[in-house]
């Protein structure tokens, strides 16, 4: 399930351009056999972004998760050999991003 918000507000030479989106995961196991040890709980992810962008160029500020969710994004069993491997999802996160076109 995804949300956008996203509104333009037009200011001298170009626009002003909040966002804010949310994403839900619903819960699910990385393993056929449904290991439990193997499974993500469902989780929101919501991130944003503030972009000002004129004719030939934009710069954005960004940040993603938020709320600083700690989920998953990957897992594996190896039965064999007794061990899990998690893989982590993202911590909240900024950014900086400019773009140019001619």
């Amino acid at each position: 399930l995804s949300a956008i918000g996203r509104y333009t507000i037009p200011v001298a030479d170009g626009a002003l351009v909040p966002q804010l989106d949310a994403t839900f995961t619903g819960a699910h196991f990385y393993t056929v056999d449904n290991n439990p040890a193997l499974r993500q709980n469902g989780y929101w992810l919501i991130n944003s972004r503030l972009t000002y962008a004129a004719d030939t160029f934009s710069v954005a500020i960004w940040a993603k998760n938020l709320a600083n969710k700690k989920y998953t994004v990957s897992g594996l069993g190896n039965v064999s050999f007794g061990f899990l491997e998690i893989f982590p999802g993202l911590p909240r996160t900024f950014g900086l991003t400019v773009s140019g076109g001619f």
